[in-house]
């Protein structure tokens, strides 16, 4: 399995750095990219439902960080009513919401360039592009419109929902290492950075990248004490992820493997799935 696992990305690169005709690899990238994400969020949210523990201890946890929680909650509403949600950085946020919408409406990897409108909704694209933005905010984004029906507002509801969920991280990392008053401490002090406020009520993927990269230094702090390859498992789908949700942090990738490579002991190899190779 270990070997299958290294063989997949060496096949990923050399296909995706001059193993196959431009023209092939742009057909390939528009019609498959989408269902490859697909893959991997439903194998990481398949990982993160494996470790959720029972019921009584969920219940026992929020219970016992209610106050951080509500706090959280408090803040994020105070977010939006201090800065109204609105389109801010135009070239990004909206080549996302196209890309969102081709991903929802034909699952292409694209961003519509031109389209005629017909009545009662109807629309035919007639030009489109391969965006050089990564996949995830933007599939992110298609799951939402799936579920609440296309709207441009869906992006403020994605990022409102990842604002509040990286003030409790941003709490509850603070607090394994320094307490409870330091994490609550933490969560403030970043809901009072401007950037946050900002892009938490904007359509980018700023926020929702900082919430992965929150999710990677929780896992990768699992990791730690526990040293075990389904933990593992999760930390390098979550830095996959990360690296599909803003440029720059496709570098966690290469900064989390001597780690992993260092800390995993020798027989915890074999305890890698067949979700790894995927």
């Amino acid at each position: 399995m270990t070997k299958l696992s290294v063989l997949s990305p060496v096949a990923a690169c050399y296909l995706g750095f001059g193993g196959l005709p431009y023209g092939t690899m742009y057909e390939l990238y528009q019609n498959y990219a989408y269902y490859f994400v697909f893959a991997g969020f439903f194998i990481w949210l398949q990982l993160l439902f494996s470790f959720l523990p029972e019921k009584r201890r969920v219940l026992a946890f929020l219970r016992f960080h209610f106050m951080p929680l509500s706090v959280s909650l408090t803040v994020t509403f105070l977010i939006l009513i201090a800065s109204t949600p609105d389109f801010r950085i135009l070239a990004d946020e909206t080549n996302l919401l196209g890309m969102s919408k081709a991903m929802y409406e034909d699952h292409l990897s694209v961003n519509p360039t031109q389209q005629v409108s017909f009545y009662h909704g109807f629309q035919r694209r007639i030009t489109s592009v391969v965006d050089m933005r990564p996949l995830f905010f933007p599939f992110s984004l298609s799951i939402l419109h799936s579920l609440l029906g296309y709207s441009e507002n869906n992006a403020f509801v994605l990022n409102g929902l990842s604002a509040f969920l990286c003030l409790f991280l941003i709490y509850y990392i603070t607090y394994k290492r320094f307490g409870r008053f330091w994490g609550v401490s933490g969560l403030l002090l970043l809901a009072s950075f401007p950037l946050f406020v900002l892009y938490s009520t904007s359509a980018g993927f700023e926020v929702y990248n900082l919430l992965f990269a929150l999710i990677l230094l929780v896992a990768f702090d699992n990791f730690l004490e526990t040293k075990s390859a389904s933990v593992c498992e999760f930390l390098l789908y979550t830095a996959l992820l990360l690296a599909q949700t803003r440029y720059e942090s496709a570098a966690m990738v290469l900064l989390i493997l001597p780690f992993i490579i260092s800390i995993l002991k020798k027989e915890e190899y074999r305890n890698f799935t067949l979700r790894l190779s995927v």
